[in-house]
């Protein structure tokens, strides 16, 4: 298994789960794949209205070079695809098609730290449908899932202490929510593009806003190495609720950092920094109808 670390400018590495090859289709007078979607209000709009010029701008960004939306009706939204569609095709639109990466940056527990033994201690005693751990009424952990080819199956070894349990077919691993009393999201992205990694390897480069900088300061200068044991904590990297990989904290991190990993494709590059860049989808969609479409 590699080793990865955190240090200076915050070197961040992991495997994004694969999303598809990117194939963009050639333009045809007909297309030959069509998806509709249903626009939703968001459930705090009191009026419930939606506008759908706003909606579009957004889709268009994000589907340039792999389909076409269009307005059909006040609320519903075409999505048309052209040239050949195959499997890895349609997955990479339909999650283009999704309102946002929901990325995040916790602390793993380590079952080699004696302050988390309460918190895996009451961990280990919830059955599997709940995810959240309580003490003394606050939320402390939290189980998510994990990729196995990062941190092997539940009764594999790991030199980072991960905390995993196994929930029918799914693996978990419990992730801190109090220890780092700090918050840090994609919501504080300030930019993000496409680059290399130091092997030469497509990566994402990323910077935060100023509260995120702040926050990512926070909560790496309050989990770096022990000064007296030189023990280290690891840095859990969670996207749409799926802990991808664990870095060491090396050192304070502030602004900028790089996302790679060595199974991580250019297409899979592309798709995340295609729907992190593009910003959130202003309402929901619901997909209601998808179809081939016949000569």
């Amino acid at each position: 298994m590699p080793t990865y670390r955190v240090v200076g400018q915050a070197l961040v590495v992991f495997t994004i789960v694969a999303v598809g090859s990117i194939l963009p289709g050639c333009r045809h007078e007909q297309p030959s794949y069509v998806l509709r979607y249903n626009v939703l209000p968001n459930a705090w709009d009191t009026d419930q209205s939606i506008d759908m010029r706003s909606q579009l701008i957004v889709l268009h960004d994000r589907l340039r070079g792999f389909a076409v939306p269009a307005a059909s009706g006040s609320r519903q939204i075409e999505v048309r695809l052209y040239g050949e569609v195959d499997a890895d095709r349609l997955e990479m639109v339909k999650r283009l098609l999704a309102t946002k990466v929901q990325l995040e940056f916790r602390i793993t527990a380590d079952s080699r730290m004696r302050k988390d033994k309460p918190i895996i201690e009451q961990a280990i005693l919830l059955p599997p449908t709940e995810k959240e751990v309580l003490l003394d009424g606050r939320r402390v952990a939290e189980w998510v899932a994990y990729a196995v080819e990062e941190f092997g199956p539940i009764d594999a070894d790991n030199e980072r202490g991960i905390v995993k349990r196994m929930t029918e077919s799914t693996p978990e691993a419990l992730v801190l929510t109090e220890l780092d009393a700090v918050t840090v999201t994609g919501d504080f992205l300030a930019t993000v593009s496409k680059g290399v990694d130091e092997r030469g390897q497509p990566a994402i480069h990323f910077s935060f806003d100023t509260k995120g900088a702040r926050l990512f300061e926070r909560l790496t200068s309050h989990n770096g190495p022990d000064p007296a044991t030189g023990a280290v904590r690891y840095l859990g990297i969670i996207v749409d609720k799926k802990l991808l990989a664990a870095p060491s904290i090396r050192g304070t991190i502030t602004r900028s950092g790089l996302i790679s990993g060595h199974a991580m494709s250019e297409s899979e590059v592309n798709a995340i920094v295609t729907i992190l860049g593009s910003g959130h989808l202003p309402y929901p969609l619901q997909l209601v109808e998808e179809r081939a479409i016949t000569e």
